[in-house]
């Protein structure tokens, strides 16, 4: 089962859903030319490539933490020995078809035009690097053509983030890494890297379709949690021995695979200045996490807003009130509160910071959900460090009672000499987070 994690934009009302079976697979692409043989005598004598996107390491790596994976040979015969062809294993190894067909092959020497299929569902023994053929050295003995399939891995209760992008044409930038084109997410940076954080590794795909362009000139960026990016990274920098599509002079597609660094966020494509030079975004996958912890859903945050923040001219003790706006009815904030803590370990918070000088903290206040009035001094369990200070001073109050919960209003005041001024004050959003279970908050 493969868990897409989705979000509500207002709210991270988290949807946690089963998708189709297709979707839970990784497909690691394979390149492999089919050929017809007549001639070759020897045993698994002629030998076609297997090629994959990845270095080995990153095979390994895929292969490794996929619950399954899979990859399905098939080779048209007449008239062949099954003893004389071969796949060669990950490690080097050559096994031939007929010792490897459980069930006996199918077309062993068979007078008539056939088709042997082999399914290898040993991670240890994948990917299949090569294909050894033989025995077409009669008039009668051929071998019609063959395929290896890509490579399809399944992983359980890994949890799936899709992205969002258009594919587009690239043609007339000659600056290379020149041409942006957004990647988006249901979710912002910022639960995606709360995530990935609890995961044990996460995977993205990534990949272009080019012609003539230089791989050194096309370029991705991950994101970091403020959602700006980072420095580009050149699809070149991720593929092992030369770039399978550096300046092809035919359509090629160049894979990377982004493992456990931040959300891909964006593509950057050049080098398309000359006639026959273009580039596109062929397929830019979900992001793949395997949860190291107990999964968790996202922080769930209420968007808060204050109608003012600037205030001079009030003395009286939290005399002044500024209301506090929500994208949602309070009403509705304090049933899923109720909601979210009776579900399971969690914890809600609201952070007040005001910016002051001169001003007592003794007469600051906030308005919790139920009109109650509360003093920012003596309701704080750590001393203030504004009280009163000559110099501006920035004071932050997190609120966590769950009871308390949203804030409704503050209640602001001592600001009636020329130098008691608050030059700004501002109140958080709602966030309610889950915690494993064992740290729950009471």
């Amino acid at each position: 089962m493969l868990i897409i994690l989705l979000s509500a934009v207002c709210c991270f009302a988290s949807v946690y859903a089963d998708p189709v079976a297709s979707s839970g697979e990784f497909i690691i692409p394979t390149t492999f030319v089919s050929e017809e043989i007549k001639g070759p005598e020897d045993s698994c004598g002629y030998e076609i490539a297997v090629t994959y996107p990845y270095d080995y390491h990153t095979m390994r790596t895929l292969l490794d933490s996929a619950d399954f994976c899979s990859q399905t040979i098939t080779v048209r015969s007449k008239e062949v020995s099954s003893r004389d062809l071969c796949w060669v294993d990950q490690i080097g190894e050559s096994r031939d078809f007929y010792s490897w067909i459980n069930e006996g092959p199918a077309c062993h020497q068979s007078g008539d035009e056939c088709l042997e299929t082999l399914v290898v569902d040993d991670k240890n023994l994948l990917p299949v690097t090569k294909l050894r053929l033989g025995d077409t050295g009669h008039a009668v003995e051929f071998i019609y053509g063959e395929s290896v399939s890509d490579i399809a891995c399944s992983f359980d209760n890994w949890i799936s983030i899709p992205a969002e992008f258009t594919s587009e044409l690239v043609e007339g930038v000659e600056d290379g890494c020149g041409y942006s084109i957004p990647v988006s997410y249901p979710l912002d940076l910022a639960a995606i890297a709360h995530t990935m954080s609890m995961s044990h590794l996460c995977l993205q795909n990534v990949a272009v379709t080019s012609t003539r362009v230089s791989m050194y000139d096309t370029c991705y960026l991950t994101g970091d949690t403020t959602g700006m990016g980072l420095e580009p990274i050149e699809f070149n920098f991720h593929v092992e021995g030369g770039r399978t599509c550096h300046q092809s002079s035919e359509e090629c597609t160049q894979h990377v695979l982004n493992i456990n660094k931040s959300p891909v966020v964006e593509l950057r494509l050049g080098d398309t200045g000359a006639v026959g030079e273009t580039v596109s975004a062929q397929y830019i996958g979900p992001i793949y996490c395997q949860p190291a912890l107990p999964l968790l859903p996202p922080p769930i945050i209420f968007r808060a807003a204050l109608l003012e923040d600037f205030l001079t001219g009030q003395e009286e003790t939290c005399g002044y009130t500024i209301p506090i706006q929500y994208e949602v009815e309070i009403n509705d904030i304090v049933v899923a509160i109720q909601d979210i803590l009776r579900s399971g370990a969690a914890i809600c918070y609201q952070t007040i910071t005001m910016n002051s000088v001169q001003v007592s903290s003794k007469d600051q206040c906030w308005v919790d959900v139920n009109g109650r009035l509360h003093n920012l001094d003596l309701e704080t369990p750590v001393p203030l460090k504004c009280h009163q200070s000559v110099d501006y001073c920035t004071e932050i109050v997190t609120i966590t009672d769950s009871l308390q919960l949203p804030l409704t209003q503050l209640a602001m005041g001592d600001t009636g000499a020329d130098i008691e001024e608050i030059r700004s004050v501002a109140v958080s959003d709602l966030v309610c987070e889950f915690l494993p279970v064992h740290i729950k908050h009471s």
